[in-house]
């Protein structure tokens, strides 16, 4: 299974390759500010399995560097 996606601005992009290790749901403080929502969906791959591009900033928190495109603002990974 290959997933791709990007930033709003299509500038930031990212691949994943093969199946996630885990996927949730987590209500952390930190997740909610992140979507704007009671929650986030997230999955878990390998680090070697995913490819990026562009100009990434990165903001550290609790779950660690949060990823986002500087150009945009768009949160793409954590």
């Amino acid at each position: 299974m290959k997933l791709s996606g990007g930033c709003n601005g299509g500038q930031g992009r990212y691949e994943l390759d093969g199946e996630p290790l885990r996927v949730g749901i987590c209500h952390c403080e930190t997740c909610r500010k992140g979507s704007g929502s009671a929650f986030s969906f997230f999955g878990i791959w390998p680090k070697a399995s995913a490819s990026l591009a562009g100009e990434l900033g990165c903001w550290e928190s609790r779950a660690g560097g949060e990823r986002f495109c500087q150009r945009c603002g768009s949160p793409l990974f954590c």
